[in-house]
């Protein structure tokens, strides 16, 4: 496993899916810059940067195409089926961390999964998660605890 980090462009329009598992997903195209000290001029390239959960949803409601972010995340390999039957491999990067890259930009965070940022349905899916985490710990809440 490779860790990368970096920075690009986004280059194409978002679209945010959710996979049958239930998970949210994105795939960020990003137009990223070499730089070349000595050896002429900069050369650009694509880079496909894919997040998912709430990564993936933070990133859809922040950012559009043309802004410019930093990201890291590992390298992963994916294997497919060209057009002409051949098989083909291409490197993607599993993003774990994505944010604005502020030399040309401004930006104010907002924390995101506060009571007063989420929706009434957030909340009670929280709720009921948290219920699942003391069952899991300490039993059936309606249960009389022994001390």
């Amino acid at each position: 496993m490779m860790r990368v980090f970096g920075d690009g462009n986004i280059c194409q329009e978002l679209d945010l899916r959710v996979v049958p598992s239930g998970r949210s997903v994105i795939n960020l195209r990003l137009s990223v810059f070499s730089r070349k000290a000595k050896e002429g001029p900069n050369e650009r390239f694509f880079i496909d940067l894919t997040l998912w959960g709430e990564l993936a949803e933070n990133a859809a409601e922040s950012f559009q195409r043309g802004d410019s972010v930093i990201f890291s995340g590992v390298i992963q390999e994916d294997s497919f089926t060209g057009r002409d039957g051949s098989e083909r491999k291409s490197l993607k990067i599993v993003g774990d961390s994505v944010g604005p890259a502020l030399r040309y930009a401004t930006a104010r965070p907002v924390k995101v999964g506060t009571s007063d940022n989420r929706s009434e349905d957030a909340n009670r899916e929280q709720a009921a998660k948290d219920k699942e985490i003391v069952e899991d710990a300490f039993g059936a809440v309606e249960e009389e605890m022994p001390f």
